[in-house]
């Protein structure tokens, strides 16, 4: 099962030395005065102050995806970046002809990264954390994971432009089940071995059943789910089944 986490276009979460505008996350002012607000987009070079850019700052996704237990995903991620030269104003152009470029950003500039720290421990109980690492695609194995941008100028007039931010966990399914399992007449509640981390599909088959025979899977959940037996004339059965659940992960403790 694949899940994605996707901090564009809001970049909702904890911002050091950044701003937000129209969907972009670029760095904000290095003078106190341009630091009123995420809105700095809002007045453009004003915003900047005498000191101009920032040098740095880092945007911190907001939380930690937790897998539950310790075990193998695949983790991918989108960084898109472009820069903008915030002296780079129309007036100061002696002709369209000789711009390079429109944004007034060299490639040296400005830089932009992904990073990535990971526990085995329950996020939400004082976990021990790696140290922040630069990202890098493949198989890893935690239990959780937390990820951050970091964006660095070598320009007081440049600052990175973040247009698009994500990362997707590919987590691996997993099955349960069991064979020849015995439903008394009043129902039987089957409860998973580890609860998965969203309700499974779920697949019952019947044995010796009668003609009129029917049965109902119900209270699906992903810990367990609920089985009866009824015949013909509706009066609740035994009957035995063989039962397969099949989801991702397992559900966070």
């Amino acid at each position: 099962m694949v899940e994605t986490i996707a901090e564009y276009p809001d970049f909702a979460a904890a911002k050091d030395s950044r701003g937000v505008v129209n969907g972009r996350l670029k760095l904000a002012g290095a003078d106190p005065l341009a630091d009123w607000s995420e809105e700095v987009g809002d007045i453009d070079v004003l915003a900047y102050g005498l000191a101009g850019i920032a040098p740095e700052g880092t945007y911190t996704f907001a939380g930690a995806l937790d897998l539950g237990v310790v075990y193998t995903s695949r983790i991918t991620a989108v960084l898109e970046v472009t820069a903008e030269n915030v002296a780079n104003l129309v007036k100061n152009w002696t002709a369209l002809e000789t711009v390079e470029r429109l944004s007034g950003a060299e490639p040296g500039q400005y830089d932009a990264w992904l990073e990535v720290r990971t526990t085995n421990d329950d996020p939400q109980a004082s976990p021990v954390w790696s140290d922040w690492r630069p990202f890098v695609i493949g198989d890893t194995t935690a239990r959780a994971f937390q990820w951050r941008a970091r964006l660095k100028s070598f320009n007081p007039s440049v600052t990175p432009l973040v247009t698009a931010l994500s990362v997707t966990v590919d987590m691996p399914d997993r099955v349960d089940g069991a064979n020849d399992v015995l439903c008394p007449p009043e129902g039987l509640t089957v409860t998973f071995a580890l609860a998965f981390r969203t309700t499974p599909a779920i697949a019952v088959s019947a044995q010796a059943m009668a003609t009129g025979d029917v049965f109902a899977v119900t209270g699906q959940s992903p810990a367990a789910f609920t089985i009866t037996f009824r015949d013909a004339a509706g009066t609740s059965i035994a009957r035995t089944f063989d039962w397969v659940a099949r989801g991702y992960g397992y559900e966070a403790g």
